[in-house]
């Protein structure tokens, strides 16, 4: 109120026009002024306790920001902690939950039909464990069903075995026994419950029959089509021929799975076939002599030693010295077969290379080849180093072979034969390839038994007797090979042999 006093009575002196100026002056600066400057000191202090009061509140302000901005980020990570471990929790019951499924699907993998899961809660995961439990009961249902079927399938299939009076033995992939009915028993003198899921060589010790039994598990019928072999074995009191047939057991992707073997008995037949061949030996030795007599007498006829004869009769000489020869062709054949078999030839075993069997062959071959325009190819492979053979004998299986190509060349073609060899195991495989007829297939088996010939030819100048291809086989067998053909009609024909490869290396003739 003082304050407003003063000025109220200066402002009366500033408007009142008869007051001193003086007085006005003296006044102002008396009373004015200094009020003036107190209340300007007023209002800066005024304003400095305001400027004060700011820089509290700020610096309030700014504690209270950090101190919201704690509680938040707090807030915040208490938030997303719990959402983490929320999640880990879910994650975990849902891991947990697939990776019982997983190792329950396994086990049902592995044939393990009785697996089951705990079914808890109505979310995904139980109606999945649901339908899983669903479907391995179906499982199970439907693996007793085929375990039932499957017994009955057996016990018809070994009921079947058992019965066949001609051995039987069924080995794996792995070669290992997995039957043996009691024929095969009685042959090997084995028992199944001894050697069943054994190995073949461990059960029954026989180099060839585990050769043959292999060789169709590896597929090898490109190469080596035989599927059987004539087995011996010898007992304390007699000695039982066996045909041995092996057919590859195949699944639904053709892949081998084993070998399903045959023993047929052949003994019987095989005695009477050596009874027939003895007796055709007998006769034939027999009959040799009048037949040389016979060439001989005709001979002297066809020289006209004895005296003069005319042409009527010097045709019917011929006729008789060419039949005479043939019969006597075919009575050396008849034995040298008969020794074939018996074991009782001897062969003069010497170490060659196949180049020099070969050249030999075609030497001896030459007139003929160049008479009929034959090309020859020969290749032998440089890994092959030589056999051990009786040159001999091995030089009348290749001309056998060869002059049967020419024999049976096709018509308006110019012959082509090929000769080869080349590695097979650990024999040497030499090969007769011709670009002639073919043989039909139903013919490829029988052409190597005795007194069987094919349809006849206009090509062949000497009918032969039937027996060259089976004394061609009786040779390689002594040799310890094999021979057989591969053929087809208008392809050609080739016939393969092995022979057994040499020992004594660096003596190679």
């Amino acid at each position: 109120m003082e304050y407003l006093n003063k000025f109220s009575k200066f402002e009366i002196l500033l408007k009142n026009k008869n007051s001193n100026e003086k007085v006005t002056r003296e006044y102002y600066y008396n009373e004015i002024f200094p009020l003036f400057e107190n209340i300007k000191d007023e209002c800066r202090n005024l304003l400095n306790i305001n400027q004060d009061k700011m820089v509290v509140l700020k610096n309030e302000s700014a504690i209270i920001a950090k101190r919201a901005t704690f509680i938040n980020a707090a807030i915040s990570i208490a938030t997303i902690a719990l959402s983490l471990i929320f999640i880990i929790y879910l994650l975990n019951k849902v891991i947990r939950s697939l990776t019982n499924l997983n190792s329950k699907i396994k086990e049902i993998a592995k044939g393990d039909y009785s697996q089951k899961l705990n079914v808890s809660g109505s979310d995904e995961i139980a109606s999945l464990s649901k339908e899983f439990n669903i479907m391995a009961s179906k499982l199970q249902a439907y693996d007793l069903l085929n375990i039932n079927q499957l017994m009955k399938e057996k016990q018809k299939i070994e009921a079947i075995v058992e019965s066949i009076s001609d051995g039987v033995v069924v080995t794996g992939a792995s070669n290992r026994i997995l039957l043996i009915n009691k024929a095969a028993e009685k042959i090997f003198n084995i028992s199944e419950e001894e050697f069943l899921k054994k190995d073949f060589t461990y059960a029954i010790k026989n180099p060839d029959l585990f050769n043959l039994i292999d060789s169709v598990r590896k597929n090898y019928a490109k190469i080596l089509p035989k599927d059987y072999i004539d087995l011996t074995i010898k007992h304390k009191k007699s000695v039982n021929y066996y045909r041995v047939i092996a057919k590859p057991i195949t699944n639904i992707a053709g892949e081998s799975i084993g070998v399903v073997t045959l023993f047929q008995d052949i003994t019987k037949f095989k005695e009477v076939d050596n009874l027939k061949s003895e007796f055709v030996a007998s006769v034939s030795h027999e009959l040799r002599t009048p037949i040389a007599s016979v060439l001989m007498a005709a001979e002297l006829l066809h020289y006209e030693i004895p005296g003069k004869t005319n042409e009527k009769q010097k045709e019917i000489i011929s006729i008789i010295m060419e039949d005479g020869n043939r019969l006597k062709n075919l009575i050396n054949d008849i034995l040298d077969l008969s020794k074939l078999e018996s074991g009782k030839i001897q062969l003069n075993f010497k170490n060659y290379t196949p180049q020099k069997i070969i050249d030999y062959v075609l030497k001896i071959l030459e007139i003929r080849i160049r008479e009929e325009n034959v090309k020859i190819k020969v290749e032998i492979e440089k890994n092959v180093l030589g056999v051990k053979a009786d040159i001999s004998k091995i030089t009348q299986v290749f001309t056998n072979l060869i002059e049967n190509s020419i024999n049976y060349r096709a018509l308006n073609k110019r012959i082509i034969i090929e000769l080869g060899a080349k590695l097979l195991n650990d024999k040497v495989l030499f090969y007769i390839k011709d670009n002639g007829r073919g043989i039909p297939e139903e013919d490829q088996k029988k052409i190597f038994d005795k007194f069987v010939r094919l349809e006849e030819s206009e090509n062949i100048k000497n009918k032969g007797s039937g027996l060259g291809l089976a004394i061609s086989k009786s040779i390689i067998k002594n040799h310890g090979g094999d021979l057989w053909v591969e053929s087809a009609i208008g392809l050609g024909s080739t016939f393969y042999f092995t022979l057994n490869s040499a020992e004594d290396k660096p003596a190679l003739i």
